[in-house]
């Protein structure tokens, strides 16, 4: 009798077990800390974003800015951010970065009323600027404006032969030609952003341009409408090209502003010194 006791508490002590075991299993809830809201209604991070690379495999996490970069009218950037080289209206071309003939040839034109041509966005505030100088009886006109690789070559050729033609070595016409007419590829003009501007009174592209009242309302204004003085008198050890007084190069009114407040050249704006 005694034996079959001590038999049927185990059976019961066996059945209780394996009911607790079973709750455990099927509310795995049992034994954890749950939160107040279901896990899908948790409130997400918005701090960071998520981002896989599909040529690794390899999945990232990157801050989330909610600020965006606004580009305004000019091509420049509003975000407060050094200029950037890459800025349609900020693209430098010297000889120590030229331009390929392909970008040259790509360039979207307009033609000015005498049959010359510039980058069709800087039509508008080129020809309110030649305007304006009419309105104050400055009678401008632009002489030069965008320019194809081919014809830089043949303007590059000319020049060393004309120092060639009064006795320069072909090295040294080589040297002394490039002073002023820029090598292929590293032109301004290829841009269409640049222009030759002289006054109907005074046509020689050469430093008397200086004393032309026309030329000195250019100088004063010619950041209102986001141009600058593309080659001043002091700056010839970083351009490499000597003053120009008639060359002209859209930059953006932000940009000319700086640029011919503060009496520096672009490679100097652009940290490309």
């Amino acid at each position: 009798m005694k034996n079959k006791v001590q038999f049927m508490l185990c059976e019961l002590i066996m059945v209780v077990f394996f009911v607790m075991l079973s709750a455990v299993v099927l509310n795995p809830s049992i034994g954890h800390t749950l939160t107040d809201e279901p896990i899908d209604k948790l409130p997400m991070n918005n701090s960071a974003s998520v981002s896989s690379d599909s040529t690794s495999g390899t999945t990232s996490v990157s801050p989330q800015d909610s600020s965006t970069s606004e580009i305004d009218s000019s091509g420049a950037s509003q975000t407060g951010d050094s200029p950037n080289i890459s800025d349609w209206n900020l693209i430098l071309a010297n000889d120590k970065h030229p331009l390929e003939a392909e970008f040259i040839d790509s360039i979207q034109t307009k033609k000015l009323p005498n049959g010359l041509s510039v980058d069709e966005r800087i039509y508008e505030p080129l020809n309110k600027m030649l305007d304006d100088a009419e309105k104050q009886g400055y009678h401008l006109i632009v002489c030069s404006g965008y320019r194809s690789y081919d014809k830089q070559v043949e303007l590059f050729n000319n020049r060393v032969q004309r120092y060639r033609d009064v006795g320069y070595t072909q090295e040294e016409a080589y040297e002394k030609g490039k002073t002023s007419v820029a090598l292929p590829g590293a032109s301004e003009h290829h841009t269409g952003l640049a222009v030759d501007i002289v006054c109907s009174s005074y046509q020689n592209l050469d430093d008397g341009m200086m004393s032309r009242p026309e030329i000195k309302w250019l100088y004063a204004n010619c950041q209102k409408y986001g141009f600058i003085v593309r080659y001043p008198s002091d700056k010839s050890d970083i351009t490499g090209i000597i003053h120009e007084p008639w060359h002209y190069r859209y930059v953006g009114v932000e940009a000319a502003t700086e640029i011919m407040d503060k009496d520096i050249c672009l490679e100097e704006y652009l940290g490309m010194t």
